[in-house]
């Protein structure tokens, strides 16, 4: 989690927590810019990191691919 992200909430952390406990892999809470602010796993997933565009407004969609 960033820690320039003030609009994440108490409840943001508690709804990305029960969605993990509930079943799923990954988390991932959407930031203005086309990235994320936050990143939630129940293992590791290395590839969410491998030739990732950092920087550009993509990276959210890029990350979200292995899912879609």
């Amino acid at each position: 989690m960033g820690c320039d992200c003030p609009s994440l909430t108490s409840q943001d952390l508690e709804e990305a927590l029960t969605a993990l406990q509930q079943g799923d892999d990954v988390v991932l809470a959407p930031a203005e810019d086309g990235g994320y602010v936050l990143i939630g796993m129940i293992q590791t997933h290395p590839e969410l990191f491998t030739n990732m565009p950092w920087g550009t407004p993509y990276v959210l969609e890029q990350t979200r691919k292995p899912w879609s």
